[in-house]
């Protein structure tokens, strides 16, 4: 997975940040510090997939931008009680929130941060939109609900995918059927759209999961996942005991997926699912030239 993809550079990031900002300038001193530097680190991919989806004739629509930074605050939420949850320390490179603020505050923190994400969504979308975003919200928390039942646990692979659909795909799903939402009704392919973020979703958290026990998570705890005793889809193709998982040191673990192909089977099953991703996305450029930003949607997760 690549970590050095471009932006579309008639993407305003800078817009967007300015937007989330301005929401997190409500939050006490210490604690807006504290998350504008989590912030710098950001990719800003959610963002992205949901102002690509908002665009027609190369033009996105100025309502999409308070939508993707409202997104971007959701995402920026889930880290932060995910972070707490996985007792992480660092996060892109910074302290995790709680490390620097104490739980205490970093639990409101991120519960303020959902409101305000949402609260900038309604305001910017159709209302039609407002019951699958709900829904992501819920996803989300079950996503993370159900992960915390398989701590120490060898689950199946399908439910492994059916977790990652629900912690990691629905918000890139709910990107690209949010933007959606601000193209003309004949235009519009929610569906569509919603199946190629689910599918890019899930390749993109299992791609993060083999560079999680390879050691080579950028800015975030090493081996954070082996370390709190969750299987990813490497240990689970390299069919691990429970009893080694716990005991095992990561980079032991990591030579084990390497030595049984549980990394390279892996990454056959995340492409699989980015296959399945551009090709939903085909099928709306071949029926609506229009949709420019699906173009380079498709370019963007071609580079990632």
């Amino acid at each position: 997975m690549g970590e050095k993809f471009k932006i579309p550079e008639h993407i305003d990031l800078e817009r967007v940040k300015a937007l989330t900002e301005r929401e997190i300038s409500h939050l006490t001193i210490a604690a807006r510090d504290a998350v504008l530097d989590i912030m710098r680190g950001g990719k800003y991919l959610r963002p992205t997939f949901l102002l690509l989806a908002s665009e027609t004739k190369d033009k996105i629509p100025d309502e999409a931008y308070g939508a993707a930074a409202g997104l971007e605050l959701i995402h920026l939420a889930s880290l932060i009680h995910d972070d707490i949850i996985d007792r992480s320390s660092t996060r892109r490179g910074m302290p995790c929130l709680h490390k620097t603020v104490g739980v205490k505050q970093a639990l409101p923190v991120g519960d303020f941060l959902y409101a305000r994400g949402f609260r900038l969504i309604f305001e910017k979308t159709n209302p039609q939109t407002l019951p699958s975003i709900l829904n992501a919200a819920e996803g989300i928390c079950l996503g993370e609900l159900r992960q915390n039942e398989m701590i120490g646990k060898n689950v199946l692979k399908a439910k492994y995918i059916e977790n990652i659909r629900s912690k990691t795909g629905i918000l890139f799903a709910e990107a690209l059927t949010c933007g959606d939402s601000f193209i003309e009704p004949e235009l519009q392919t929610s569906k569509l759209l919603h199946d190629a973020g689910l599918a890019f979703g899930i390749y993109y958290q299992i791609m993060d999961d083999v560079k999680d026990l390879k050691g080579e998570s950028n800015g975030k705890d090493l081996r954070s996942d082996a370390r709190n005793g969750i299987y990813t889809l490497p240990l689970l193709y390299s069919e691990i005991s429970t009893i080694w998982l716990r005991i095992l040191p990561g980079f032991i673990l990591s030579r084990l997926a390497t030595k049984s192909g549980g990394f390279g089977k892996a990454i056959n099953k995340a492409m699989s699912y980015k296959e399945e991703s551009l090709g939903y996305l085909d099928k709306i450029i071949e029926k609506m030239p229009e949709r420019t930003g699906i173009t380079k949607l498709k370019d963007l997760i071609n580079s990632i």
